[in-house]
């Protein structure tokens, strides 16, 4: 080889060299308070906090983060620590966040430690708070640690988890944990609580530990409540460690408590439920209590439920109780059906 094309080549690599290594971004950031707020109408807010994609790295610690929002329709966005891309990688402590919005036809999200395309993320925080007051027609979205995509990985810890919309009718509230597809998600909550309260027509959905597409959730929670008192025409559901499609869901409970109160309400409460072929649902937990009052109410209670060849293993250490009280209402349980 002539020196010439040596010199030709090694200059080649070392600017692909170099490409690779300016890709390579990292951030590092510190703040002891960190605020964004808002009031008026029809105005849009948006936070994007430690998020890393592309290989880039992201490293961020808040003592306290606080987004509010007030007035009528109005947007409000809230991404934490998400990691998209292979080799990015985000990593974020928070002591304290609040998430507040007021108003009507109003819509909140946040987003805490999602992982995709091969991206990692993993987010601690002390106390992690949304809410949602007054009006109607708003709409509250929660989503923590949710994997995606071939070797996407979450990995979220959280104290205390508490997602609360007071006030109004024909809301919608939806928090989501631990959801894996195609990729991994390990989450673990020492506290969940998800509260509506007041007005008719609303809509309250929680799901923790879902996985499908061959994905794998791990959810770890100590107490889980999930509140919706007052008010008619409301629906209340929760699902707990469930697979399909090949996914595999492992989830550790110590308390699951569902409550309703009102007229012509709905609770669905599912625990353990497996899918199609490959698909393994594993719970373990202590006591689950399903609570519902008031007239012309609907309950259901599944748990352990497999289907299509999927896999279901329930193990409940401590007591199953499902109660309902008033006129005119509906009760119904199914536990370990296989078909």
């Amino acid at each position: 080889m002539k020196p010439t094309q040596k010199t030709l080549i090694a200059a080649v690599l070392l600017a692909l060299f170099s490409s690779v290594a300016m890709a390579q971004s990292k951030s590092n950031v510190t703040v002891q308070d960190l605020n964004q707020n808002q009031t008026g109408s029809n105005n849009a807010q948006e936070l994007d906090l430690g998020n890393a994609k592309d290989g880039g790295k992201s490293n961020v610690r808040i003592d306290q983060l606080n987004q509010s929002q007030g007035g009528d329709g109005n947007r409000q966005e809230l991404s934490i620590g998400n990691a998209s891309g292979k080799n990015s990688q985000s990593n974020v402590r928070i002591q304290t966040l609040n998430q507040n919005q007021s108003g009507t036809n109003n819509t909140q999200k946040a987003s805490i430690g999602d992982a995709s395309g091969g991206g990692k993320s993993d987010v601690t925080i002390n106390n992690a708070n949304q809410s949602q007051t007054g009006g109607d027609g708003n709409r509250q979205y929660l989503e923590v640690g949710k994997a995606s995509g071939p070797n996407g990985r979450s990995e979220v810890d959280i104290q205390n988890l508490r997602q609360a919309q007071t006030g109004g009718r024909d809301n919608v509230q939806a928090l989501s944990v631990g959801e894996a597809s195609n990729g991994k998600s390990d989450v673990s909550v020492q506290n969940l609580e998800q509260r509506q309260l007041g007005g008719n027509g609303n809509r309250q959905n929680l799901t923790v530990g879902k996985s499908s597409n061959g994905g794998e959730s791990r959810v770890n929670i100590q107490n889980i409540n999930q509140t919706q008192a007052g008010g008619d025409g409301n629906s209340q559901s929760a699902s707990i460690g469930s697979a399909s499609n090949g996914g595999k869901s492992n989830v550790s409970l110590k308390n699951v408590n569902q409550t309703q109160t009102g007229t012509g309400n709905t609770q669905d409460l599912h625990v353990g439920d497996a899918t199609g072929k490959g698909s393994v649902a594993t719970v373990t937990g202590g006591d689950i209590n399903q609570r519902q009052s008031g007239t012309g109410n609907t309950q259901k209670l599944n748990i352990g439920s497999a289907s299509g060849g999927g896999q279901s293993n329930v193990h409940i250490g401590g007591s199953v109780n499902q109660t309902q009280g008033g006129t005119g209402n509906s009760q119904k349980a199914n536990i370990g059906n296989a078909n």
